[in-house]
């Protein structure tokens, strides 16, 4: 199969009603983070229940293929392309930087995603399907595969869950086909520590430690993906 593109996401999950979009905001951004190629920009966010709409500040490479997103509910660090070693590097670079703007800021959950979306033909996804399932005698257009392991990471006293999907459909996105809908498999890893932990535990120092530890575990999932990819 061939790799047609790649996103990746970490998330901390933290308050950011401290966070206001306004000139004393950017300011600080880009003298910590400017350095990274980052320019200041706006979205919006809506409460689901009253309907309230709030400005966010949203920080983007000129390349536009790196986010870094201040909702209210966390960090959002999105990338598109390139490898997931060098965007947790990146992140956890840019993180250093952004626990001197917000030194007391701290978190109860972190999150790291990678998606790789391949191409092949008919009989490749057969293949794969054949290679990851015991039902047989069909030839499916759709389907997924998925598995989830609760772990407890080294050298930290904290829960993870390490989540893989396979999965095989159909999907648009601007960088594939013009837009239009493709026949694709999609290579994705999740892992993140319990949902259920809602302590706010993570200052900076420990987010980035733990931090470092998910990424090692995702990138160890994603290796082990590959006997799949090489199909």
């Amino acid at each position: 199969m061939k790799l047609i593109e790649q996103t990746h996401q970490i998330n901390f999950f933290t308050n950011n009603n401290d966070i206001v979009p306004n000139t004393l905001t950017i300011g600080s951004m880009l003298d910590k983070i400017g350095k990274f190629g980052f320019v200041p920009t706006f979205g919006q966010e809506i409460n689901a229940i009253t309907g309230e709409k709030k400005q966010i500040l949203i920080m983007v490479d000129t390349n536009q293929t790196v986010r870094v997103e201040f909702p209210s509910h966390g960090i959002i660090f999105n990338g598109l392309g390139g490898e997931p070693q060098a965007f947790s590097e990146m992140v956890l670079s840019i993180s250093r930087e952004l626990q001197n703007v917000f030194p007391m800021k701290k978190g109860n959950r972190i999150a790291v995603l990678n998606s790789r979306i391949y191409q092949g033909d008919e009989s490749v996804y057969s293949s794969l399907y054949n290679a990851l399932f015991t039902y047989k005698g069909v030839n499916p257009f759709e389907w997924d595969n998925r598995i989830a392991v609760r772990k407890n990471i080294e050298e930290y006293q904290e829960e993870i869950n390490s989540i893989s999907t396979i999965r095989r459909a159909e999907i648009s996105a601007p960088f594939l086909n013009n837009g239009m809908p493709s026949d694709c498999v999609l290579f994705e890893t999740d892992t993140n520590t319990l949902p259920q932990n809602g302590y706010m535990r993570f200052g900076w120092d420990e987010y980035i430690r733990v931090l470092e530890l998910l990424c090692q575990d995702n990138l160890k999932t994603i290796d082990n993906l590959q006997r799949y990819t090489s199909l």
